[in-house]
């Protein structure tokens, strides 16, 4: 299914334009699903950036909007911007995969197409000689915004003093944006578990085998992401049916880190324990929408949530 994803040149797509020869330094991979109200500040947001040697792509995920259509209107006006098509929707963890596999630099960086980056992402944060650098993010909401992940410069050169540090961190950061990759560091993760469609808790399972295959880590203190919270999102939905796939999404990846936690053993468990309350949090979310959810049912939640702050205390504090 995978392999029927095909890069569109520019006569497949109805674009005649000029191909540079330039080497691009970054690939930014960006998964496009009817997202025609926010397309446009996010392809402005990296046509301007600051360092120019990069490369677009954007993976059509078989919407049914008009984003492509805009999409493509840039494509006519930037070289720089490249069109994958996906067979059928496949999301976005899937999405960036296909793009990463005909990336040409050797520098990934994932970017959501209802977000966008500050116009000096790309050349602050490349710093050759790192696998995985990481970078502050905004919370953008109805124009307003604030700074949701803040860090410290600090350069790891080991995965164990690296796993050490996210291991004490009250909120760690899981997702797969707000970072600089090393593309074959990537590909290698996503050969390690079994791929198939998910919509939840996909970039906590890619991150948790990206990490283990990293050497060298660096935090910057520069916000560059902003993140746009999106109410219509899979974790917002209040869809029963959707809200139930999330949960097999969650059981699918609990079980793919617990299988291949002897990897590091460390950040397996921080990373299920955050899936374990999320997917509490979910059943009874479904036990709700049911009707069924009993007072039993809210005491072990009530429980598990205290539970869960003491044991991060530990971690925070102890390490342990």
């Amino acid at each position: 299914m995978l392999h029927n994803a095909c890069i569109m040149d520019s006569y497949m797509c109805g674009i005649k334009y000029l191909r540079t020869e330039m080497q691009p330094k970054i690939s930014i991979i960006i998964p496009v699903y009817n997202v025609e109200k926010y397309i446009a500040e996010c392809l402005e947001s990296c046509i301007n950036q600051t360092l120019k040697e990069i490369e677009i792509i954007l993976v059509d995920d078989c919407g049914n909007d008009r984003s492509m259509e805009i999409v493509k209107e840039y494509a006519r006006r930037d070289s720089r911007i490249r069109i994958i098509q996906m067979a059928e929707n496949q999301k976005s963890m899937l999405a960036r995969f296909e793009g990463a596999k005909v990336a040409k630099a050797d520098y990934i960086m994932f970017l959501d197409s209802d977000d966008f980056l500050e116009l000096n992402t790309c050349e602050i944060a490349l710093q050759e000689g790192f696998d995985y650098i990481t970078f502050g993010m905004f919370r953008y909401c109805q124009g307003k915004r604030r700074k949701l992940f803040i860090f410290n410069h600090q350069e790891f050169l080991s995965l164990k003093d690296y796993s050490n540090w996210l291991y004490r961190q009250k909120y760690p950061n899981l997702s797969m944006v707000g970072k600089l990759i090393k593309k074959d560091k990537f590909l290698k993760a996503m050969d390690s578990f079994t791929k198939r469609k998910i919509s939840m808790a996909e970039d906590v399972m890619v991150n948790f085998f990206l990490i283990c295959e990293c050497e060298k880590f660096l935090n910057l203190s520069d916000v560059l992401y902003n993140y746009r919270l999106n109410m219509a999102s899979t974790s917002q939905t209040n869809n029963l049916k959707k809200i139930k796939t999330n949960y097999q999404d969650l059981e699918f990846v609990l079980s793919t880190i617990q299988n291949a936690s002897n990897k590091n053993q460390k950040i397996a468990s921080l990373y299920l324990t955050q899936l374990k309350d999320e997917q509490q949090k979910t059943m009874c979310k479904i036990k709700s929408i049911e009707g069924r959810l009993s007072f039993k049912d809210k005491l072990e939640r009530f429980f598990f949530k205290k539970s869960f702050a003491l044991r991060r205390k530990i971690r925070v504090k102890l390490g342990l």
